[in-house]
């Protein structure tokens, strides 16, 4: 019976030292986290209006987008990309193939059967929650947890994983935030300090991730404005320079990669076309018609 009591204490214990791994670094809402995740280089969101990125986190995830998401959030999308990877399944499309097969080699996902990952398929709270505790070395497999309870054992991590209607982008970057700044399973390491040893993103970044996260400011300071150049001696005439070529119009950019290239994965058809140039006016002045031409 001692032994027995023991044992309750010192899983207890355990418990309590994870969910205090991140509980110094809790993120104020999910604009935060994204925000956080997105200073670390590992969510890059749909876009950006006038220099502020845009993450679209009340949008539902599919099983194949939550994949790829978690994939980019652990910072191994190079490495899935241009690895070889196998899986068993034979329902994925080709633009998150690579993401489906390094998770499955690297034992993040079981798919939904025995050839069936289910791509189209919403992903719920209890799916992405395993991703994530997986991620952190924990084995439904062998029993550390029931994948489908699994928002309950991550709650005694102080990982957040919301199970009220659909699991949408906001609630998935909060429970990778969690995830983290959680340690891993028999590690006093976080997930956060394991992926900066790999060279993900460094210690300083990871740790003004957290300030951001807290609430701190999302967006670099402008840098300081240059000295004032001393006003020429009025008695020498300045050279007026070159004036700008006024014909060479300023570069447009390049529109922004579709869905499938870097930033996070959107269905296709809501991936919006560059707006096409209108055609150029046709000169109807200069035009003879004849006579009997339809009005």
């Amino acid at each position: 019976m001692k032994k027995l009591i023991c044992l309750f204490l010192v899983l207890l214990l355990a418990a309590g030292s994870a969910a205090a791994a991140n509980a110094d670094a809790p993120a104020k809402d999910e604009t935060a986290a994204a925000d956080a995740l997105h200073s670390l280089g590992l969510f890059l969101g749909t876009g950006d209006i006038n220099g502020v990125p845009q993450y679209a986190l009340d949008r539902a995830l599919t099983r194949a987008q939550g994949i790829t998401l978690l994939i980019r959030l652990l910072g191994k999308e190079p490495e899935a990309d241009n690895g070889s990877w196998s899986h068993p399944f034979t329902d994925t499309a080709s633009w998150y193939d690579a993401y489906v097969g390094y998770a499955y080699e690297k034992g993040l996902t079981n798919g939904t059967g025995e050839h069936t990952f289910s791509g189209s398929a919403p992903i719920s709270a209890e799916m992405f929650t395993t991703f994530c505790l997986r991620a952190l070395g924990y084995d439904d497999g062998a029993g550390d947890f029931r994948w489908n309870k699994s928002p309950a054992f991550a709650a005694g991590l102080g990982i957040t994983a919301d199970t009220d209607g659909d699991y949408l982008r906001g609630n998935a970057v909060i429970t990778f935030w969690d995830a983290l700044n959680t340690a891993l399973k028999g590690e006093t390491r976080t997930l956060g300090e394991k992926l900066s040893e790999e060279g993900v993103f460094t210690p300083e970044a990871f740790s003004r991730a957290k300030g951001i996260a807290a609430g701190g400011k999302t967006q670099p300071e402008p840098s300081p404005a240059a000295p004032e150049t001393p006003a020429p001696d009025p008695g020498t005439p300045t050279d007026p320079g070159t004036p700008a070529d006024p014909g060479t119009p300023a570069d447009p950019g390049t529109p922004g990669e579709p869905e499938n290239g870097q930033a996070d994965p959107i269905p296709p058809a809501e991936a919006e076309d560059p707006e096409p140039s209108p055609p150029p006016a046709f000169p109807w002045d200069e035009l003879e018609l004849p006579e009997d031409t339809l009005e």
